[in-house]
């Protein structure tokens, strides 16, 4: 329970806060308020006077410097947004209204996929303006193959506030765009193994596992489907 300033590293401050740190292959991603990077643990980068650079082994726990990603994108203040399945990573940067991806081939602002930009970027448009925090829940559903991205209700404005609605939609990995909105708000969801798990009044619910579809908390929903 001690902590050492032997042990201590600050990073870019310019890109805000550190919201986020995950654990990936011998290094700790970290997900700051405006950039995604990356730090090698008890590694350090050396570079070689030709233009390029080795990895070696250091004392240090943390090293000096951050390999931050070349895309403009971070987690805002949103944390837990955040969800993973093997190689991809999620979540969602209010400021710059994108909801993304990353993973092997680098990070993809996947809400500018499938026509879903407009309504993605008008939402966070009115998040930046809400009367306080805005929590945005993420998870991987993995019997579908989803990403579910909550977004809870909230008001906007001082004289006359207007309620803006809770959203949640899903990303479907296999069709590689937004495949539908949910008819439920949670108060949080995340996942263990193959089941995904939320939180409505403080009570817990097993998704996919029932024999009713669009049954929610108790709720009886009907699917719709909409032709443009």
């Amino acid at each position: 329970s001690t902590v050492y300033d032997t042990s201590f590293q600050e990073y870019e401050a310019k890109y805000g806060g550190i919201q986020k740190m995950f654990a990936l292959n011998q290094g700790l991603l970290l997900f700051q308020e405006l950039k995604i990077g990356r730090v090698l643990v008890e590694q350090i980068i050396v570079d070689t006077g030709q233009g390029n650079s080795i990895i070696g082994v250091s004392e240090n726990v943390l090293s000096v410097k951050v390999e931050y990603d070349t895309a403009e994108i971070g987690i805002g203040k949103n944390p837990e947004s955040f969800a993973v399945r093997e190689n991809s990573i999620y979540g969602i940067d209010v400021k710059r209204g994108v909801i993304w991806r990353r993973a092997l081939d680098g990070i993809i602002p996947i809400s500018n996929e499938g026509g879903m930009s407009v309504f993605v970027m008008t939402l966070c448009q009115k998040i930046l303006q809400a009367n306080g925090r805005v929590n945005i829940y993420g998870v991987f559903d993995v019997r579908f193959g989803e990403y579910v991205v909550a977004f809870s209700a909230f008001t906007m404005g001082a004289m006359s506030p207007v309620v803006v609605a809770s959203q949640t939609l899903a990303w479907n990995e296999s069709t590689n765009q937004f495949s539908t909105f949910y008819s439920y708000a949670p108060e949080n969801m995340c996942s263990k193994g193959i089941d995904m798990v939320s939180f409505e009044n403080g009570g817990l619910w097993i998704h996919d596992s029932n024999v009713l579809q669009a049954n929610f908390y108790g709720v009886q929903y009907y699917p719709e489907l909409w032709v443009v």
